[in-house]
């Protein structure tokens, strides 16, 4: 009865940090549908359309794996994996073009060949366990690599942020870009300090959920305001 009890429990638990992540999966799954109708009419709409793609995919994930245990988990895991490795260059992409410059197509060819890794091999996530406020997963010994990736290109992102002079944002409402990369900078910075989480033996928490959840917010009403 009592370990049944605490079966009860841990679901109980699940269900409830999964909220998290269905409120940040829902409201970036809104903004995205409202903006693949707009993604020609600026040359900044479609990176960060993929870009958001890959976080609503990612919250997909993240929001089944506090639901349920489901058998396909570990595929679950590192598909997360991969949308936030493609996420992270995308980014960048969309930063880039704010000076003007065109990030090369064989960029993206460094997260197809982690996601290759990720998917199909144990060098990088090997498994994972549940536990009661979230799950733990063992790591292969080239995940640094891939961490390594993903913080350099966030970072650089950043940095390329605050070069941003007034003089390159006079065609888009300059209170709308601050907002946008915000919302950009609190995911990355958020999403940065949890990778490192579980190679330190905690589980993952609710925050990433919590910052997709409040970038979205950023996102929706920084596309609310009006051109200036």
């Amino acid at each position: 009865m009592e370990k049944v009890y605490k079966e009860m429990s841990l679901k109980s638990i699940m269900r409830f940090l999964a909220i998290f992540s269905m409120i940040g999966f829902f409201v970036n799954l809104g903004l995205l549908l409202y903006l693949i109708p707009k993604i020609k009419k600026t040359r900044y709409h479609p990176p960060f359309i993929f870009a958001l793609a890959c976080v609503v995919a990612w919250n997909a994930s993240e929001m089944i794996l506090r639901i349920s245990h489901p058998p396909y988990a570990l595929l679950l895991v590192r598909s997360a994996y991969v949308f936030a490795a493609f996420s992270a260059m995308f980014l960048l992409h969309f930063v880039e073009r704010f000076f003007d410059r065109e990030l090369p197509i064989s960029f993206y060819a460094i997260p197809g060949l982690l996601s290759v890794f990720v998917l199909f091999t144990k060098t990088m996530v090997v498994s994972i366990k549940h536990i009661a406020y979230g799950y733990v997963m063992e790591f292969g010994p080239l995940i640094w690599i891939y961490l390594e990736y993903v913080i350099l290109v966030n970072a650089y992102s950043l940095y390329l942020i605050y070069k941003l002079e007034s003089s390159l944002v006079k065609k888009i409402n300059k209170q709308r870009i601050l907002l946008i990369f915000s919302g950009v900078a609190l995911f990355v910075s958020i999403i940065t300090i949890t990778a490192f989480l579980p190679l330190l033996g905690i589980a993952s928490t609710p925050l990433t959920g919590i910052a997709s959840t409040l970038m979205g917010m950023f996102f929706m009403y920084a596309f609310s305001l009006k051109e200036g």
